[in-house]
């Protein structure tokens, strides 16, 4: 089981920093352009800066959260360490095509700060609750995204790429954090496979592959607060 669990883990790491790498070639191409005084840069190709801040700091409460078991090597910490330099770096890039490198500096140091602040204060308990609650966080723009390709029953809001991806990595790190008795991680993972499971779902309602009568339609609008009844009346204005 050792063995195994330690390729599952392998495999989950190297899944999660290749994906996130991606976004360190985006942005470096992108501060390149930038430096270009007549090019326009298509901005709808990068992250919003709220979530590039909301995933430095489920990051940070991952790697406080691995830190955790002091006598258990595990794959996590490797994660979220590199996925945490991978994100500071991402910040100061969007800071520099921003043209606002005066924070750069100020931005990455708080950011140490706010690790060092919640190391200093730790406890196994209130770091698990501070994990979920950053997942959540970084779950909010994905789920808005979907509820609003629901609601205008528009595909274009939905990455189906990024939503298979993120499902088969988040069904590695659920057989890893499984295997490792991992608890608070496994719970993570079924919320995040949960919701991309949704996504996917609701892709398939958008495109016809599931009617819109059907209990699992139902299900997501109940679950998700999905209110169908704007779109019904802008469907009869336009009548």
């Amino acid at each position: 089981m050792t063995s195994f669990s330690s390729f599952i883990g392998l495999a989950s790491f190297l899944s999660r920093s290749s994906y996130s790498s991606l976004w360190i070639i985006v942005y470096y191409r992108a501060m390149k352009d930038s430096l270009i005084s007549i090019f326009e840069m298509n901005k709808k190709v990068l992250m919003l800066k709220n979530e590039i801040y909301k995933n430095i700091i489920y990051y940070i409460m991952a790697f406080l959260y691995s830190i955790s078991f002091d006598d258990t090597f595990n794959y996590i910490y490797m994660s979220a360490l590199l996925n945490l330099i991978f994100y500071l770096a991402i910040l100061n890039m969007q800071l520099f095509i921003d043209n606002n490198k005066s924070q750069m500096l100020l931005q990455t140091l708080f950011f140490f700060l706010l690790l060092k602040i919640i190391y200093s204060i730790f406890n196994k308990y209130l770091i698990c609750i501070l994990f979920i609650f950053s997942d959540l966080f970084v779950l909010q723009y994905p789920i808005n995204k979907f509820r609003t390709g629901v609601l205008l029953n528009d595909k274009s809001y939905f990455d189906v790429e990024n939503i298979i991806i993120e499902i088969m990595i988040c069904l590695l790190w659920l057989i890893y954090s499984t295997s490792n008795n991992f608890m608070c991680f496994f719970f993570i993972c079924i919320i995040n496979l949960f919701a991309r499971i949704c996504m996917l779902f609701g892709y398939q309602i958008v495109i016809g592959d599931i009617g819109t009568n059907s209990k699992l339609h139902h299900f997501l609008i109940i679950v998700f607060f999905i209110n169908i009844r704007v779109n019904k009346t802008t469907e009869s204005s336009i009548i």
